[in-house]
């Protein structure tokens, strides 16, 4: 599971409305959930919505 998809669950807040918060669409939710997030700008832009630190979002950094 990429961290994106653990904090959204974290957080419990549907890919619907995270899509919304960001948007974009749900297949574009799904696709970084599925594939995980490896771009600073991205993972900045998720954490904002999430409200939760950019760095955490950033898979390939270990656990």
């Amino acid at each position: 599971m990429s961290k994106l998809k653990q904090m959204r669950l974290i957080k419990k807040i549907t890919q619907v409305e995270l899509a919304r918060r960001l948007g974009v669409t749900c297949p574009t939710v799904c696709k970084f959930e599925k594939q995980g997030i490896f771009d600073t700008r991205i993972a900045q832009k998720y954490a904002k919505a999430l409200e939760c630190s950019p760095i955490f979002l950033l898979d390939g950094l270990g656990d």
